[in-house]
């Protein structure tokens, strides 16, 4: 057995031989190999080193799409196209905007924060996306993203270096606000000259791994065509509704999501209501309360008349659609 194991490592001729220093190269081998295996991991140690303290990749500028800056943990995303909506209001929409959001926003006392970010921003924006986690005190922790052309700098916003401005690289700032409320604005990313975008208290982390490493983006994502369209999860919509409507809280909860689109065509603007089953079945049944509620509101609104309702059951999706009278610059709901 001795002999085949020096043959196998080659040092049997070696050792019969009588060779000088044969008895000293299985010590100079191993010798050699732990130098080796040293410099192997001293370069290991450095590739490593130097992977750690690569800076960040900066943010992606997706000015095209940029519903993909808002995270997943949302529950509704809204889609306005601002301009179309500034053509159909009375004067100063934006601040009809603002009011109408600051009426969603309750904080913890109760009231409601006032938002002059948003209003300031508002005057060169064309279009937004809102994304909102949904509770039974309404709409709290949300992202606001802004697309349009600003002029100026952020110092023209109200934003400046004492608000922890960080340069993300990219053509992408960042500034904090005053951490005070969950329902206030702490954060505005900034890519000048055509996107912004809010984030509450409560979004903080999970918009920083959307935006500044592009990962979770929400699949909540509402069309862009007409004034303004929506998706939300039943699950979020049902904890909104249940205090006042348990029973709808329940219809809510059988389906997965909501779909809400507008689309002004003329005189009238098209209203159409998608919601999707995980079933057909479901789907089916409440295809058939929709027809029932139909049939009773149109004793009430002539707008629910049958030649302005259609409804359909495509397998797991029901859609409605209602045509109502597009309101005029300046007119008034009643």
């Amino acid at each position: 057995m001795r002999q085949q194991h020096f043959a196998i490592t080659g040092l049997d001729a070696a050792a019969r031989s009588g060779a000088p220093g044969a008895n000293n190269r299985p010590c100079r081998l191993g010798r050699a190999a732990a130098w080796w295996c040293l410099v192997a991991f001293g370069f290991l140690a450095f590739a490593c080193q130097s992977e750690a303290r690569r800076p960040p990749a900066a943010p992606t500028a997706n000015v095209v799409h940029p519903v993909v800056y808002l995270p997943a943990d949302l529950d509704l995303v809204l889609h306005l196209n601002v301009q179309k909506f500034r053509e159909s209001m009375g004067p100063d929409p934006e601040l009809s905007l603002v009011r109408l959001w600051e009426s969603f926003g309750p904080n913890s006392e109760g009231s409601f924060d006032t938002h002059e970010p948003l209003l300031k921003l508002l005057k060169g924006c064309n279009s937004l996306w809102l994304g909102c986690r949904l509770s039974e005190k309404g709409c709290r922790d949300f992202v606001f993203v802004l697309r349009g052309q600003w002029s100026g700098t952020y110092r023209d916003y109200g934003f400046g270096t004492e608000h922890n401005r960080r340069d993300l690289g990219a053509g992408w700032l960042s500034f904090d606000h005053a951490l005070a409320r969950r329902s206030s604005f702490a954060r505005l990313y900034w890519r000048a000259p055509e996107l912004a975008v809010l984030v509450s208290t409560a979004e903080l982390d999970s918009t920083e791994r959307t935006l500044e490493q592009s990962r979770d983006a929400t699949t909540l994502e509402p069309s862009e065509d007409g004034v303004m369209s929506l998706v939300a999860r039943s699950t979020g919509l049902a904890r909104l509704v249940r205090p006042r409507s348990p029973k709808g809280a329940e219809w809510l909860g059988q389906s997965e999501r909501i779909e809400i689109r507008f689309e002004p065509t003329g005189p009238e603007t098209i209203a159409t209501f998608t919601v999707l089953f995980d079933d057909a079945d479901k789907a089916k049944l409440s295809a058939e309360a929709f027809r029932i509620l139909v049939t009773a509101l149109s004793g009430f609104d002539a707008r629910f008349k049958a030649s302005n309702v259609v409804l359909e059951l495509l397998g797991t999706h029901v859609v409605l659609r209602v045509r109502l009278p597009t309101l005029e610059s300046g007119s008034e709901v009643r």
